[in-house]
């Protein structure tokens, strides 16, 4: 199930995060944008296990122009506001630090050539990725619409 978080939860655990560590805020909000579209700081944040999986084994290995120490850096960081964050965001924290999460960051560092098969398997492993079915198929390049719709399976798979 999804978590949600209200604004002065996110508020809260990033100022508590910043104590500690004065960049991890930054590092937090950059990934909370990707990872529940988060453009709104008023809007509560709501966090799929499906988002955060995505966001740790594709985007942040991929989208973040960085070297693999801060990328496993940035892992962390997020792992650390999820257990300060509350509201169930704790059970999540375990998947930005665990073993599975390093090794895909590092095999796409390493640009192994098995590694989108990896994160494919590693997305079905999980149960929470929209398997094909004889009346649906999904595609590898889908469109806005087909998009959106394979998330809204993935959070009810969750």
């Amino acid at each position: 199930m999804p978590v949600e978080l209200s604004p002065t939860s996110v508020e809260r655990a990033l100022a508590l995060l910043g104590e500690h560590d004065l960049e991890a805020p930054a590092d937090v909000e950059g990934a909370l944008e990707l990872i529940a579209d988060r453009e709104d700081e008023e809007a509560p944040v709501e966090i799929s296990r499906y988002d955060l999986q995505l966001f740790l084994w594709y985007q942040l290995p991929c989208k973040l122009l960085a070297s693999l120490e801060v990328k496993r850096v940035v892992a962390e960081r997020l792992g650390r506001f999820l257990e300060l964050a509350g509201n169930g965001a704790a059970a999540y924290a375990e998947i930005c630090t665990c073993e599975q999460t390093m090794a895909m960051l590092e095999a796409w560092e390493a640009e192994e050539p098995d590694t989108v098969e990896r994160l494919r398997e590693a997305l079905e492993a999980s149960g929470l990725e929209p398997p094909d079915t004889d009346a649906l198929r999904w595609r590898s390049m889908m469109g806005f619409e087909e998009a959106r719709l394979r998330d809204r399976v993935a959070r009810e798979l969750e």
